[in-house]
């Protein structure tokens, strides 16, 4: 069974007793990451130095709440409101106390997002760290570059080797 960016091993089970004396089976579950141990400091070099806490693609900056419009035709660029004055202060007092679970709903509920940046590997490898490879994008560019990744995982499972793209640099 594995995850996107970890894999899960059975470690063997350790046997244990309940208060009614059945014997029950405790499984242990071992999380291998399969990124680099060092991936925290990268990603943070390329969000905050490289990139300048900026999507590298569209350039939103990172942390913004506002409203995405749909783009007006596949592949066009989205325009991005950023929420001010009374709706921004209205909207960061009510969602202040919730978890991010809370927050997320709160935000989809409102037509709102947050703009979050992560790091995208440009040749989906994740053991390719070198600066060229990497790049701090935003959840829709993100999305975009890994769309049809997501697409044949979802259709043939992540276990397959995903190679049917070609790349054009």
């Amino acid at each position: 069974m594995s995850c996107q960016g970890c894999i899960f091993r059975a470690i063997p089970a350790r046997v244990t007793f309940d208060a009614g004396g059945l014997l029950r089976w405790r499984l242990l579950v071992r999380k291998i990451n399969k990124y680099h141990p060092k991936w925290t400091l990268i990603s943070r070099l390329i969000r905050y130095r490289r990139a300048g806490n900026r999507c590298e693609w569209c350039g939103l900056e990172n942390g913004l709440i506002g409203r995405r419009a749909k783009p007006v035709r596949p592949g066009a660029p989205s325009v991005f409101t950023e929420l001010s004055g009374d709706d921004l202060s209205t909207i960061t007092q009510a969602s202040a106390e919730m978890s991010w679970r809370e927050k997320q709903r709160f935000y989809k509920r409102r037509g709102v997002t947050r703009i979050i940046l992560s790091v995208a590997h440009i040749d989906r490898n994740r053991t390719n760290n070198r600066f060229h490879n990497l790049a701090a994008l935003c959840q829709r560019c993100h999305l975009l570059h890994d769309g049809r990744q997501h697409v044949y995982n979802t259709k043939y499972g992540r276990e397959v080797k995903y190679s049917v793209l070609t790349f054009n640099f």
